[in-house]
């Protein structure tokens, strides 16, 4: 302490103020330090703390002078130095901030609140890489305290570093166990490293904590819908609503999932609560939007994003949607636009990428072929630069590892072993292929007979494999090793399940009296080891295509946050050839009579025969509404909704040749190019 003192009384001034002001009670506390400061004006300590309780009530120049005089009677105090860089910092001067916070460091390199303080005045000078750092820092000077341990979270996730951020806030979290704002960010951050299973625990803990939390239950109804348990969601949130029924946010919560649970028009009906309310709610506006595209009603689904864009002009879905709906949905004015667009920095990665397919969508459908490609290669840049940013890039070399690893476990011999596990079931139907060879086509047809259901792409037999199976097995061994580790009452309770599922997906949507009913995920490909052990009798149809024009596709598809191996065709070669290995093993593997093969352009070419031939093998008798699948009201929720709402046509066979000068990666990658 420097200055001219008074004495004891001074210091018991001090130590009074310093009690006062650790209770919240900062005027109390600055009338302390103002009586030492009447008699002793330049004392460092007295001058540095009513300086805190200025800059603590946000009186920023007034903290300023207070904190420089402090500086100048003992400059060689850290947390002087250390609260001039967080009030210069609120000043706007973010260079003397820095240099402040360094002047702190210099003097004390362990002071976590430094460090901190540091990471924070980087963090908004846009420096996000050394902002973490410094956090990571504040960290490890002070791992026991809780307070720099969320800051530490709140910047990373910020800064988008997710997986730092869970691990940051699940220790402050640890530290502050009733917390429940913790553990709420604890869920975020979560929830944005995809590690949903974990986030769902912190919500949960977040409720226990306080359980009339605003947000908590919203945040586990998104977590659920993550984790394809949307029955659980729609519990959540309608509990949430019960207490909180204006809440819009909520409630476009609720469309979402009674959409993903299957009730369509319950999903309409809280869309349209919110737009009674909210006219202009963009939200409510797309899910409705998509229901209508999904129901075959193209221009209400136009129509809507009109709408949409007439809120906002700039809402990157809404274009990214309208592209694919329909030929003629974008204009010349909305192609500039888009153009536009593409050249703002404010827009994220991915939303520049959606853009950019929209743009290429536009001029592929003007003949524009060249041009497009342009903008189908920039999008999927811009999609692997979202990729790998989140650390989540394709890696060929753990694909292949991943198919291997199928081969391997589920073999003749694992099978002749099971020989009577799992449902006797003959109700499922499984279609599977590449995304874009024809599955939802072929669905469509089938659905259209009055004794098949059509469920759609349902996530449920991914979740079995790659959470069920390994917590009923105890965890130790990962998917697909713990299948063998499953005994016969095992399986039979997740083919209970399952067969469930289905069932209440077909009644809610009043089918329950169907005799099949179609899981049309096209990656069940990889999991048909697990579904013939859950469903020996359960029907497999492989869709096949040239595998050309499948590659093209899947590259001109804006997928979004899926798929990481679509953005390059290198990639996309290397996907298919492991693909093309899966399918012979399970050609190999499973038993005769319960898989067949449907080839896109025999489809094509002759769609009653084949047709006749996909119900025959579903053991039912003919059918001539199949023929006419187009005019089927049937929700169709795949980015082939618009293709099959129209009679079969000979379009899409053969594309590839108008891109085979740009498509050289793909096709000399491919092992077996024409595959169908």
């Amino acid at each position: 302490m420097t200055g001219r003192m008074t004495g004891e009384s001074a210091e018991e001034l001090l130590q009074t103020g310093l009690a006062l002001h650790r209770a919240g009670k900062g005027d109390a506390a600055a009338e302390c330090y103002r009586k030492i400061l009447k008699t002793a004006p330049e004392h460092a300590d007295a001058n540095h703390l009513l300086g805190v309780v200025a800059l603590q009530a946000e009186r920023w120049d007034e903290a300023a002078e207070l904190i420089e005089t402090a500086i100048a009677g003992n400059d060689k105090s850290a947390p002087f130095h250390d609260h001039l860089g967080v009030v210069r910092r609120n000043q706007g001067d973010l260079l003397e901030a820095e240099a402040a916070h360094r002047r702190a460091l210099a003097l004390d390199p362990k002071t976590a609140s430094a460090h901190n303080n540091l990471a924070t005045t980087l963090r908004q000078a846009g420096r996000p890489e050394e902002a973490r750092a410094a956090a990571r820092r504040a960290l490890a000077a002070a791992p026991n305290d809780p307070v720099i341990a969320a800051n530490a979270g709140a910047l990373f996730l910020e800064t988008k570093a997710f997986a730092a951020a869970a691990d940051a806030f699940g220790a402050a979290a640890a530290l502050t166990p009733d917390h429940a704002l913790t553990h709420e960010k604890h869920g975020v951050a979560l929830l944005r490293a995809r590690r949903p299973e974990e986030a769902a625990v912190a919500f949960r803990r977040t409720l226990e904590c306080a359980p009339d939390h605003p947000h908590a239950r919203r945040w586990l109804t998104e977590v659920l819908l993550t984790l394809e348990r949307a029955d659980e969601a729609l519990e959540e949130i309608s509990t949430h609503l019960a207490a909180h029924g204006d809440d819009e946010t909520a409630l476009i919560l609720l469309g979402v999932s009674r959409w993903r649970a299957g009730d369509v028009d319950g999903a309409e009906a809280a869309y349209g609560q919110v737009l009674e309310e909210a006219p202009e709610n963009t939200q409510a506006l797309t899910g409705l939007a998509i229901i209508q595209a999904s129901r075959g009603n193209t221009a209400e689904a136009v129509a809507s994003y009109r709408r949409v864009l007439e809120i906002d002009p700039d809402h990157v879905d809404a274009y990214g949607n309208l592209a694919m709906l329909a030929r003629d949905a974008l204009t010349n004015t909305d192609a500039g636009h888009l153009a536009e667009m593409l050249g703002r920095k404010t827009l994220s990665d991915e939303q520049r990428a959606s853009v950019a397919f929209a743009l290429a969508h536009y001029l592929n459908q003007a003949g524009e072929h060249g041009a497009a490609f342009d903008w189908y290669r920039t999008g999927n840049m811009l999609r692997e630069a979202h990729f790998q940013s989140a650390g989540r890039g394709f890696d060929a070399a753990l694909h292949n590892a991943l198919v291997d690893t199928r081969r391997h476990v589920f073999t003749k011999a694992f099978f002749d072993a099971r020989q009577g596990f799992g449902s006797a079931s003959e109700r499922p139907v499984f279609i599977v292929g590449m995304p874009r060879s024809g599955t939802t086509l072929v669905e469509q047809i089938l659905a259209a007979h009055p004794g098949v259901y059509g469920a759609g792409e349902l996530r449920d037999m991914a979740v079995m494999a790659l959470h069920r199976l390994p917590a009923l097995t105890g965890g130790e061994a990962p998917y697909p090793e713990c299948a063998g580790n499953v005994a016969a009452a095992g399986v039979a309770e997740l083919a209970d399940e399952y067969l469930s599922r289905l069932t209440v997906l077909a009644e809610r949507a009043g089918a329950g009296n169907s005799v099949r009913i179609i899981d049309k995920m096209p990656f069940n490909y990889l999991h048909l080891g697990l579904v013939h052990l859950l469903a020996p009798n359960a029907r497999i149809i492989h869709c096949r295509r040239d595998l050309r024009d499948v590659g093209l596709s899947c590259f001109t598809t804006n997928f979004a946050d899926a798929h990481p191996w679509s953005t390059d065709l290198d990639d996309i070669a290397s996907y298919i050839n492991a693909y093309e290995r899966m399918m012979a093993h399970w050609r190999d593997v499973l038993p005769g009579g319960i898989m067949t093969e449907i080839v896109y352009e025999n489809l094509i070419a002759d769609q009653e025969a084949e047709s006749r031939r996909l119900i025959a093998f579903l053991g039912l008798d003919w059918d001539e509404a199949c023929l006419a699948f187009h005019r089927s009201e049937r929700v169709v929720l795949t980015a082939s909704r618009a293709q099959v709402r129209q009679p079969i046509y000979a379009g899409s066979v053969g594309r590839w040749k108008s891109f085979a000068a740009d498509l050289t990666p793909l096709l000399d990658g491919l092992e077996n190019a024409a595959g169908g």
